[in-house]
């Protein structure tokens, strides 16, 4: 069993990655930087200024608002589109650092070392939550929307910038800044581009309302919400209670989450293990819920805030609801912020259905169903235009040309339509403008299925024999 660890101490603290089986990984790294320069930092201060002066000046805000010794409670600044339903979707990589001392001297609000600061004297002024798993996929499909976590007015934004970002830059971000009811502003910054709210400076915002998509905008190695406190007096807040919080006594929060906010975000049934990519490429993550016998299914469960202290139990049920495999893991780590491990399985002949897989962790439970045998869902074909299947109707042999490139490892599968195994072959390479030839001649007439595995991708495709 082998793990892989990545950290990065930066703004945006790129996900710990931990698996089964697949391989090793890099150690810690830290590169630590800003969000905002003090430049960018100041234009922002300065330009809020003028604009609630503005706002002051044409009634829609006050200048005396009536006194309160109520502060602004805060709600979960993240939303996920209605068109995904997955557990969970983020992580969080830093909080504010209340040890203004630097470098390399960090401290939370509850007393750990989950932030940063930098050589030059910046010290993380906000709390960064990153997208997991699959954070490129989440941006690029607007599936995490941010929202805001107090109603009030909007006093600045800014949108049109650059938001693919993986290092340091100069750019400027995407951000929303929101003036609430005890004039206490919060920052929404590194937004997607084009995706900020359409409503103008001196517009207000109710509680839960849209303000843009989670992206990669300014100085970050990838989509992440960087939220920033101030109160009435331009003072920095840490909305987190802790022993180590001395900016602010009490909570911003209604319902303050855990240090640890452990949790699984998703449970996937894959034809293969992740590609990760490189930043700024979405990642491939081969999900799949139809299978067939034979067939190797990847078991993936991607988790947040893991703790080595915590156990999981993963079973697989068979479709009469009777248990086909049962086990328990513990991380191999303190601390993951964010993880994921996966387990593949051939899986059996003769036990079609629906199946469930199911992740028993910190007292919930977290499922996914997958088919086996079942292929009503699977078209004519799903196969690429370049790889032709002829011919078909098939009467005696049945090829698989390749026309425009070839592949490394190719695995090819037939099976009826009740999952039962007719033929198998596989072949270490293929070149362009190679075939291969599936002999059916000793086949009973019908409709079958046939599957290839390209280099971790399956196809599908139903033919014909006469």
């Amino acid at each position: 069993m082998k793990a892989i660890f990545t950290l990065f101490l930066i703004c945006f603290l790129f996900p710990a990655y931990a698996q089964v089986n697949m391989g090793g990984g890099p150690g810690p790294e830290n590169q630590s930087f800003p969000c905002l320069t003090p430049e960018q930092r100041d234009a922002i201060m300065e330009e809020l200024t003028e604009n609630r002066n503005e706002l002051i000046e044409k009634g829609i805000l006050s200048a005396n608002p009536s006194p309160t010794d109520d502060i602004t409670k805060l709600e979960w600044p993240l939303k996920q589109n209605a068109n995904f339903n997955d557990y969970g979707y983020h992580g969080i990589s830093n909080f504010v650092d209340q040890d203004f001392n630097f470098p390399n001297m960090i401290q939370d609000y509850n007393c750990g070392n989950r932030t940063y600061d930098n050589q030059n004297g910046y010290n993380h002024k906000g709390t960064d939550y990153y997208l997991w798993p699959f954070r490129w996929y989440k941006m690029d499909h607007d599936v995490v929307e941010v929202v805001a976590a107090a109603p009030g007015v909007i006093i600045g934004k800014t949108d049109g910038n650059f938001d693919r970002s993986c290092s340091f830059n100069s750019n400027q971000w995407n951000a929303v800044y929101v003036q609430h009811a005890d004039n206490s502003v919060a920052w929404y910054g590194h937004l997607k581009n084009g995706s900020i709210t359409s409503k103008n400076i001196g517009e207000s915002v109710a509680l839960g309302e849209y303000l843009g998509v989670v992206g990669s905008s300014g100085n970050s190695t990838g989509p992440h919400l960087h939220l920033e406190i101030y109160d009435s007096a331009n003072n920095l807040i840490d909305p987190y209670s802790g022993a180590c919080n001395g900016l602010n006594s009490e909570s911003w929060w209604n319902d303050q989450r855990g240090y640890y906010d452990s949790g699984v975000n998703a449970v996937i049934t894959q034809t293969a293990a992740p590609n990760f990519a490189t930043c700024p490429n979405q990642e491939k993550f081969f999900a799949q819920t139809d299978f067939q016998g034979g067939e190797t299914i990847f078991l993936a469960t991607y988790y947040r805030d893991q703790l080595d202290t915590q156990t999981s139990v993963y079973t697989m049920y068979k479709p009469d609801g009777s248990v086909w495999k049962t086990w328990n893991h513990n991380s191999n780590a303190t601390h993951y912020s964010s993880s994921y491990w996966s387990w593949s399985w051939v899986l059996p002949f003769g036990l079609d259905g629906t199946w469930t897989f199911e992740v028993q962790y910190e007292g919930e439970k977290y499922s996914t169903n997958f088919n086996v045998g079942i292929v009503q869902s699977v078209g004519d074909s799903d196969f690429p235009s370049h790889i032709n299947i002829f011919p078909n109707p098939a009467k005696d042999r049945l090829f698989i040309r390749f026309e425009e490139k070839g592949y490394k490892n190719i695995q090819i599968i037939l099976t009826d339509l009740f999952g039962k195994l007719v033929h198998e072959q596989e072949k270490p390479n293929i070149i362009l403008n190679e075939q291969i030839e599936i002999p059916v001649n000793n086949m009973s007439a019908g409709v079958y299925l046939i599957q290839a595995k390209l280099d971790g991708e399956v196809f599908r495709k139903k033919v014909v024999v006469e």
